[in-house]
């Protein structure tokens, strides 16, 4: 999905940053420069292909924002019993599932290596496959427009919001994720040319990552946010149906505490706050190489 190679493109973005503010030091005595990988690797089971996005990180003095080219990329990934070479994609390097299954409850070594020199490597496990009964469904408020709104001052309309709840495995250490996808279907008449149009956003819930801590075993129930709702009054006003897409991420306890980081990220802008560093779990560089399962639910909307 493109909304997700967007995210590795904001995630690897924020690491080279993160990297390259994580000290402060007098600029006559400026350390020597240290080169190092940094990598960005998710792995699921529901994936056909895994991407391992790779660069290196830039200086903090003398020619800043430089980056050196990591060189020639090589590099393996392990399940404990069998070993397989990765292969050159756009951005670094990729396995297809045909050549590597991506399996529940196996941890896989990942190890990258450049032809300047430079290697890096990382594990993770892959959580087990649960039945967390997921159930989602839409509902609508009565809300009102802005008197200041152009389109429509003041007026009333049904706000339509998404709900969603599933139930924690009992006895188990558990770390979520939950977005969902809706896509709308529009048409337009143009004189007497019709044309359709589709047009997919991200749903953001009131909470994204979290952990089953303290609530073992129970029932979670979450909804979407505001931002979703105003931008998703106009699609259900507008379009002809709206598909609605939830997903549910049991996560490894890194990939929570890697995009916990993310979210904490302060990049030194304001004076009197610290730099948070962005969590990584890559031996030799930076990063996070780390998986997920995925379940799914789908609902047709008009």
């Amino acid at each position: 999905m493109k909304l997700l190679k967007a995210t590795q493109l904001l995630i690897m973005i924020l690491l080279v940053s993160a990297i390259s503010c994580e000290s402060d030091v007098d600029l006559g005595n400026e350390p020597p420069f240290m080169q190092k990988l940094i990598i960005s690797g998710f792995i699921s089971p529901s994936d056909s292909v895994s991407y391992f996005d790779v660069t290196t990180n830039k200086k903090i003095f003398g020619e800043l924002n430089t980056e050196e080219e990591p060189g020639l990329l090589t590099g393996t990934i392990s399940d404990g019993t069998t070993e397989v070479s990765l292969e050159q994609s756009s951005k670094g390097l990729k396995i297809g599932h045909d050549k590597m299954q991506i399996l529940h409850g196996l941890t896989y070594l990942l190890k990258i290596r450049s032809s300047n020199g430079l290697s890096a490597e990382a594990s993770c496990t892959v959580p087990f496959k649960n039945n967390f009964s997921i159930v989602a469904d839409t509902f609508s408020l009565k809300s009102r427009y802005s008197e200041y709104d152009l389109r429509h001052p003041g007026e009333y309309y049904r706000k339509i919001e998404l709900k969603a709840n599933f139930t924690d495995v009992t006895g188990e250490e558990n770390y979520y994720r939950i977005f969902g996808i809706t896509t709308a279907y529009f048409t337009y008449q143009y004189g007497n040319r019709i044309q359709k149009y589709v047009s997919s956003s991200f749903i953001p819930f009131d909470k994204e990552f979290f952990s089953d801590k303290g609530t073992d075993g129970k029932i979670f129930t979450l909804k979407t946010g505001n931002t979703y709702n105003e931008y998703n009054t106009f699609f259900s006003q507008e379009c002809d149906s709206m598909i609605f897409k939830v997903y549910l991420y049991n996560t490894e306890k890194s990939y929570y505490l890697f995009h916990k980081s993310l979210a904490d990220y302060n990049d030194g802008e304001n004076p009197f706050t610290e730099s948070s560093p962005v969590y990584s779990n890559i031996n030799g560089g930076s990063g996070i190489f780390t998986s997920y399962t995925v379940d799914s639910v789908v609902i047709k909307y008009k």
